[in-house]
């Protein structure tokens, strides 16, 4: 019994070593993680409920903020209110991947439209969600004038 005491204790003199070696070697693969989605070009965004967690640089340049001035927001704050109530939706559904769109609100007020893939994610207890954002407002224009041309076109052949 003595045996077992000393052991523990000897244990306990090495430990708050080895947990700073562990708590560093966290700590880097966190930085090495955080570097890697500064890397990429869509938005990710980890929020819970709708209130911002993290987000990485292009989701922040995506709705004119810093990432640190994003944290703790409410998704509330980045949408039309139309829009509001589709994210909400999808927010009272959890569960599986959720696809959809919605309008955006930058921060000085200007609006876009963006992609959304929002994904369940639990987290040290917490149940979050991973959403990977895209701005598609380009593409919805460009898709429009194809539609417009080719109607003109239409319009030109059987008149």
């Amino acid at each position: 019994m003595k045996e077992q005491k000393h052991k523990k204790h000897s244990h306990r003199s090495t430990s708050p070593a080895r947990r700073h070696k562990k708590a560093e070697a966290k700590l880097n693969e966190s930085e090495e993680r955080l570097h890697l989605l500064s890397k990429v070009d869509e938005g990710i965004a980890i929020h819970d409920k709708g209130v911002v967690v993290s987000v990485n640089q292009p989701v922040a340049a995506m709705f004119g903020y810093e990432p640190s001035e994003m944290i703790g927001m409410h998704a509330r704050k980045l949408s039309i209110p139309e829009s509001w109530k589709v994210i909400r939706d999808h927010f009272a559904n959890e569960g599986n991947e959720k696809r959809y769109k919605f309008v955006g609100v930058k921060k000085d007020g200007s609006t876009f439209i963006c992609s959304i893939v929002d994904k369940p994610h639990h987290h040290n207890g917490r149940n979050l969600r991973i959403a990977t954002l895209r701005d598609i407002t380009e593409r919805r224009k460009t898709e429009e004038q194809h539609r417009n041309i080719l109607e003109n076109i239409q319009e030109g052949y059987f008149e």
